[in-house]
């Protein structure tokens, strides 16, 4: 037994297991608020996957999400708002969103540069859109308090009175 065991310890050794995961604890709903650049209440209309893979070590497609946003609660909201993020899988640098769920999403002014236009190039988007790696995008990550609305109702109650988007 004694022998099996160890050998068992030697093919693990020689042949590690990678695992990626993701575990964080977000930030309170007021720290949150501070930091977030714009926060809003949206229904997702549409998740636009931009390609397989960020490169970064595991599969995380970037996507670009479409939301009908009904009410915000920081920074300026329109009726209809983008998000730039990746398919959370592994990093924690996104959010798995899904068609049809409305969300609070605690989103983050940053430039294209850091969602995946590298060297100075355009990125070419499904909708025959182009990001320059300078322009400014909206993003958010699974370790910010972006969830489904009916989990963050707290949050709502804290944050007060809504106010409607603009068209």
């Amino acid at each position: 037994m004694k022998k099996v065991l160890i050998g068992l310890m030697l093919v693990l050794l020689a042949f590690p297991l990678t695992a990626q995961a993701c575990s964080c604890i977000p930030p309170s709903a007021q720290e949150s608020y501070k930091d977030a650049d714009v926060i809003f209440a949206g229904k997702v209309t549409k998740v636009i996957y931009v390609d397989d893979s960020t490169g970064i070590g595991c599969d995380e497609p970037r996507t670009i999400v479409h939301f009908q946003v009904g009410a915000y609660w920081k920074g300026n909201a329109r009726v209809s708002m983008t998000l730039h993020t990746v398919e959370n899988r592994c990093s924690c640098d996104g959010y798995d969103f899904i068609e049809g769920e409305t969300y609070l999403v605690y989103a983050y002014e940053e430039t294209a540069a850091g969602w995946g236009t590298k060297d100075g190039a355009q990125l070419s988007l499904p909708d025959d859109g182009r990001l320059n790696p300078d322009d400014k995008i909206l993003g958010t990550s699974y370790c910010s308090r972006t969830s489904p609305l009916l989990w963050r109702l707290k949050d709502v109650a804290i944050f007060g009175k809504p106010k409607e988007p603009q068209q």
